[in-house]
């Protein structure tokens, strides 16, 4: 029973594993240049401008998403969607901050007009930051793909997400996302949003109120996703506390050159991929100047995608000067055409913000597992993971400590291995060398 259990965490988290070592997010990272303004994305006569009408702020502030129809020419969609599109799963640039390897999405998000309309976003009366000078800084981005029996099931997003559960008002540690569909002709069904109106009627008073103030909590930590063995065929999340139903589920029909913008603590989706090609997008994510940078937890950031900010922890982003959040709004502040922007990414961390060491790649390859069990035998292809009974002093906090360590016997076909962490455990599992089976989580050390 345990070696079969054993093996559907290793068989769930084998592909993430692959993908994160090939991708060198567990070393340091060499130092990033860009270049701006060189591209065709950094020419301004692209673009028009986008103006947020009295009925978008009604919408995104009271339901958390808005549809704004007609923001980018079809002409700049058809050249993203040529940029992007060759842009495989296991590219470098595809493991998240695209714009911090690529001068193109970079002019797109400073010239465009995405950090414009992030800017009236944050200037609304409805919002927190209304007080605020006008800016936008470009905080973060990836490509989203839906694509064949891909899910990407019920989330929030944690790295943008960064305070519990609030809405949309709330845009320093709530922020807003711009969800960029790359869709050459035709339409697609925009993400599953849970109405945030609908949400919180459907909390008890008390914690109605709570939600409102801003002072909730993250009510599940995680991802409706089969990788996290959680079921991602659910109509709408399981929550605690509240009640969910898909008469509050909100979807756009979106056509080339729309956006949705929508709040990224509200619990969404992808809907199902109709095909026949595969589904592009792209998704920025702007902060105010009174945002103050906090690192993702680990699970959400496992490559290391994270631009390195040490310099400034702890600060306002609008009262340091750094590369990481390059303003796109207002002009005089973005960077200068012709001039550079140096970064660098982050070391992985573990849970408690220490460094993990490099990888060495020798023919035996070890590393940190944090597992509740391992596969024995009957791992994909010719992987069999080894245990020995090895503490690991500060991988995870003192309640959920796991002591193991795992060899992976890599054949020549498959020369990788990362580390992760299962965040959803219980109670740490004591791993003896040898064994299949172990003791209860109570008689864990």
């Amino acid at each position: 029973m345990c070696r079969k259990s054993c093996c559907k965490y290793c068989c769930a988290f084998f592909p993430p594993i692959l993908v994160a070592l090939q991708l060198g997010g567990w070393r340091d990272q060499p130092e990033l240049v860009r270049e701006v303004g060189k591209t065709y994305f950094a020419k301004t006569d692209n673009y028009e401008a986008f103006t947020l009408t009295d009925r978008h702020r009604d919408e995104f502030f009271r339901d958390g998403a808005t549809l704004l129809k007609g923001v980018l020419k079809p002409e700049v969609v058809k050249k993203l969607h040529e940029y992007v599109a060759p842009i495989d799963y296991f590219d470098p640039r595809n493991i998240g901050n695209l714009w911090m390897m690529s001068d193109e999405i970079l002019d797109f998000y400073l010239f465009g007009p995405l950090g414009d309309i992030a800017r009236q976003v944050f200037q609304s009366p409805q919002a927190v930051t209304a007080h605020l000078a006008p800016s936008a800084q470009l905080q973060r981005d990836f490509i989203s793909r839906r694509h064949l029996n891909s899910t990407n099931g019920w989330h929030i997003d944690r790295t943008e997400c960064q305070m519990g559960d609030q809405p949309s008002k709330y845009l320093s540690t709530a922020l807003a996302r711009l969800a960029v569909p790359l869709i050459v002709e035709g339409g697609v069904r925009g993400t599953q949003i849970i109405n945030q109106s609908k949400y919180a009627a459907a909390m008890s008073e008390g914690t109605r109120e709570e939600y409102l103030a801003g002072k909730s909590m993250y009510r599940k930590e995680g991802r409706f996703e089969q990788w996290m063995l959680w079921d991602p065929d659910t109509a709408v999340p399981v929550l605690p506390g509240v009640k969910l139903d898909e008469e509050m589920i909100i979807e756009h029909w979106m056509e080339p050159g729309d956006i949705v913008l929508f709040n990224t603590c509200l619990w969404h989706c992808s809907p199902p991929w109709v095909g026949p090609e595969q589904e592009l997008g792209l998704q920025p994510t702007y902060a105010p100047s009174n945002h103050i940078a906090h690192d993702p937890p680990t699970y959400t950031d496992m490559m290391a995608s994270w631009c390195l900010y040490d310099e400034f922890a702890g600060k306002p982003i609008g009262e340091v000067n750094s590369s990481c959040y390059p303003y796109a709004y207002p002009e005089d502040k973005r960077p200068k055409v012709g001039s550079t922007l140096t970064l660098k990414r982050r070391p992985q961390r573990d849970v408690n913000g220490k460094p993990v060491r490099n990888l060495q790649l020798d023919p035996w390859l070890s590393l940190e597992v944090h597992v509740l069990c391992h596969c024995a035998s009957g791992c994909p292809g010719d992987l069999q993971l080894y245990l020995l009974d090895i503490s690991l002093p500060g991988t995870f906090p003192e309640k959920a400590r796991c002591k193991s360590r795992c060899i992976l016997k890599a054949l020549p076909s498959s020369a990788m291995v990362a580390s992760l962490a299962l965040w959803n455990a219980v109670d740490a599992a004591t791993c003896p060398a040898g064994k299949d089976t172990f003791p209860p989580p109570s008689q864990a050390t």
